[in-house]
């Protein structure tokens, strides 16, 4: 039988100001993210900080952004996909807690 790939949104949500856990790729599945963006919402400049963490693995720093309000940056954007195995996390920390928003879409495959 063939692999079967559906486009979703993967989540969204509001960033803490801890690390924290934002996305889980789900067992079963490959998932593919293929857009992940940030947006401040807070008057007081954000610093972004997101990790990758492998299933069973420690959490190793990814990207850091500094956003004034009303910045947006696409972490992962056009032709560009993050393949993550099941258990792998995105975490996500930012300098006031729900200052900003984040959303992720992508492809999940079944086999």
């Amino acid at each position: 039988m063939p692999n079967t790939f559906t486009a979703k949104e993967l989540g969204n949500g509001q960033v803490a100001n801890s690390q924290t856990t934002i996305f889980t790729a789900t067992a079963d599945v490959t998932t593919y993210v293929k857009h992940l963006s940030l947006y401040s919402t807070n008057a007081a400049q954000q610093t972004v900080q997101l990790w990758l963490k492998h299933s069973g693995g420690t959490a190793r720093k990814w990207k850091r952004y500094v956003l004034e309000q009303d910045e947006q940056v696409d972490v992962i954007e056009g032709g560009e996909a993050y393949m993550l195995d099941e258990g792998t996390e995105i975490q996500a920390s930012t300098t006031t807690n729900n200052g900003v928003d984040w959303w992720a879409d992508g492809i999940e495959e079944t086999t």
